[in-house]
């Protein structure tokens, strides 16, 4: 399974680590889950979940070395093999997964502490997402484009819960 421990640094420099709180209890690798900061206490996180192993996503809330874990919400009724997530604005995210062929992208937005998506916006011939905030409305999206054999770069703008991919450029051979 995944857990999630936090840990909190006294001026002395010693860590004093809170009790391990369980997010999954699917074993996957790395490439499967992804979180990221997106409020001073909250961190919104994606994983495969149960032995489904469909894409959720699941807000961890942080008081001190406490974390607490959200009830996972699914995506969609899809197995993704990669996820990436890219802080947007206050309790907002983009939510980037690899379906085999496709890359899709999805806005998450965080209501206290439940995560809702937006619709999806698809980049075909497309693997291994990479994606960066590039202000509060807009993200980088690096990807390898498998028709062409090319690293490419699209910019994603998102108007409230609509991401839109802009035409990608070929950065690399």
């Amino acid at each position: 399974g995944m857990y999630v421990i936090i840990g909190q640094m006294a001026a002395t420099g010693v860590i004093t680590w809170g009790t391990p709180v369980i997010i999954t209890t699917l074993d996957q690798y790395d490439n499967n889950f992804d979180a990221v900061l997106i409020n001073s206490n909250k961190i919104l996180c994606t994983f495969g979940h149960d032995a489904n192993t469909y894409t959720h996503t699941a807000t961890i809330t942080v008081s001190g070395t406490v974390a607490s874990v959200n009830t996972p919400v699914q995506v969609a009724a899809t197995n993704f093999g990669w996820k990436r997530l890219c802080k947007l604005d206050t309790d907002k995210a983009l939510l980037a997964v690899y379906t085999g062929t496709t890359i899709s992208i999805y806005v998450v937005t965080v209501t206290g502490t439940v995560p809702s998506y937006g619709s999806v916006v698809n980049q075909a011939n497309s693997t291994y997402p990479q994606i960066v905030q590039n202000g509060t409305d807009k993200a980088q999206l690096i990807f390898w484009d498998s028709s062409i054999s090319r690293v490419r770069s699209s910019v994603i703008t998102v108007t409230g819960t609509t991401p839109t991919i802009q035409a990608a450029i070929t950065i690399g051979y």
